[in-house]
């Protein structure tokens, strides 16, 4: 029994596709041989316009739909993408590959993390929001201490002794 041999195209680039639609769009064929040739057509899929597509397969409907928030999310961070997908569990695999075709490294990160074959998307929303907060707290507390810093060092510049300075 023979199996069947088609080509599928998944595009996530952000324009529409313009690249070759058929077989014989990417290569030279010889005269000679063309009328061997299966000129077959590319299945070509667009993951942004699979968004609403209504998969059978919770993998590929969670694939294509989170692609689609990130390319079209871009402004926002990664916790409000995820934000929608609270409530769900979204295999490693699914999530990693998404990182990858999105270029989204605090994705990719998470997803090489820990051991189970499903993340919980409740808890890693939570786990970035706070990474987030302790991230921003981070930098404001570098601020202050470089805004400090350079108040020592002006006061320090005007002459102002040590232990004058320190009494402020």
């Amino acid at each position: 029994r023979l199996q069947a041999v088609f080509t599928i195209v998944i595009y996530y680039g952000e324009r529409d596709w313009t690249g070759p639609v058929r077989l014989s769009d990417m290569m030279d064929i010889p005269e000679e041989l063309k009328e061997y040739f299966d000129d077959s057509s590319l299945l070509l899929v667009s993951a942004k316009d699979l968004k609403d597509y209504d998969f059978k397969d919770r993998d590929n409907k969670q694939l294509f739909s989170l692609i689609h928030d990130f390319f079209y999310n871009k402004e926002k961070d990664v916790t409000e993408i995820l934000r929608p997908y609270m409530g769900e569990n979204i295999r490693r695999i699914t999530l990693l590959t998404v990182g990858v075709i999105v270029g989204a490294e605090q994705l990719i990160e998470y997803a090489l993390e820990g051991e189970k074959e499903e993340i919980d998307m409740c808890e890693a929303v939570r786990r970035w929001e706070k990474k987030i907060a302790e991230r921003e707290r981070a930098i404001a507390e570098k601020e202050r201490m470089d805004s400090v810093k350079g108040m020592f060092l002006g006061m320090k510049k005007l002459g102002i002794e040590k232990e004058e300075i320190l009494k402020v």
